[in-house]
């Protein structure tokens, strides 16, 4: 689970998810998992870090699934929830970047040249962020897997009840004919 500060910089972008209609859960293992408002969009898994590139990631991937950032009707981020500041930097990155989508292209501006040890950092944090997006997907399976466990048993004895009726109508029909045969 992210520290204290995480916690304030994400609290905009959750305060705005259930705004737009979506729902959020934390799991017990301090992760979030935010439904869309539209079932057939992908729901999205995400955990609070302290990496400023884990908010950005998390607001591209919620952006992909449907939701509108940064808020057009908002005040600015910096001074959305209580004062506490998300950073003007971020607030103009993501700007830029949906400014960059709208123009059809798809890159932001280049990067500086990380070092070996910035790009160790930054391999490890996505390393960890993939590591915990598998393990939220491996639980959503493992829930839906008992959902369809469940459903399939009921569908068998409703199946089985089926044919059952089926075959006392056939009977009793059969008996019926006699009956006026005679």
């Amino acid at each position: 689970m992210g520290s204290s500060a995480a916690r304030k910089d994400y609290r905009p972008l959750i305060n705005e998810l259930i705004a737009q209609g979506w729902t959020i859960d934390e799991t017990a293992q301090g992760h979030w998992k935010a439904v869309p408002p539209d079932r057939t969009k992908p729901l999205v898994h995400f955990a609070m870090s302290d990496d400023p590139r884990g908010l950005r990631n998390t607001v591209r991937d919620l952006k992909r699934a449907g939701f509108v950032w940064p808020p057009l009707d908002h005040e600015p981020l910096s001074t959305i929830v209580d004062g506490v500041p998300m950073g003007d930097d971020l607030d103009a990155e993501i700007a830029r970047e949906v400014l960059l989508e709208a123009e059809g292209q798809s890159q932001l501006v280049p990067q500086p040249i990380e070092s070996a040890e910035q790009r160790m950092d930054r391999l490890f944090h996505a390393l960890k962020e993939a590591k915990t997006y598998l393990q939220l997907a491996d639980e959503t399976l493992a829930a839906c897997s008992e959902t369809l466990r469940r459903a399939q048993d009921a569908f068998d004895a409703a199946s089985s009840e089926r044919t059952s009726a089926a075959a006392k109508l056939e009977e009793i029909k059969a008996q019926f004919l006699e009956a006026v045969a005679a």
